[in-house]
């Protein structure tokens, strides 16, 4: 999965609302298995574009990631990692369990999220722009 970052005045994920500022990453992916939970999630160089905290995380120094299953559905489900600690070159790394996960998660969606500074807990910052379905269930 690559990852597309960017930010509209008001651009949901279904329930999840879009972050402050614009941002990029060099690199990234995530992998969920939807049997089991198990997921890794590597973001490289996932800076702000702009403002004065331009190519760097600004105030930003914990993340979540956050799979959604049927997004905008009434049946939308979120699952999220532990906040992840965001490097000052904007580097985050994790692999564990999400719990609860269903086997079944129509379209599922990866997000980042911002966890802390807390003004700004539960925006996004980072979908991915390549969701390959067969290698998320495995």
């Amino acid at each position: 999965m690559f990852w597309t970052t960017f930010k509209y005045l008001d651009n949901p994920v279904g329930n999840v609302h879009a972050g402050t500022f614009p941002w990029t990453a060099r690199s990234g992916n995530a992998r969920v298995n939807l049997s089991t939970g198990a997921m890794a999630l590597r973001v490289d160089q996932l800076v702000i574009n702009g403002t004065i905290f331009s190519g760097t995380p600004g105030p930003v120094t914990g993340i979540i990631g956050t799979l959604v299953g049927n997004a905008g559905d009434p049946t939308e489900t979120v699952f999220d990692t532990p906040e992840v600690p965001l490097s000052s070159d904007g580097d985050a790394h994790f692999s564990g369990h999400l719990g609860g996960v269903p086997t079944v998660c129509t379209n599922p969606l990866f997000l980042i999220r911002i966890s802390t500074p807390a003004g700004a807990h539960g925006l996004w910052i980072a979908t991915g722009t390549r969701a390959r379905t067969s290698n998320l269930g495995n």
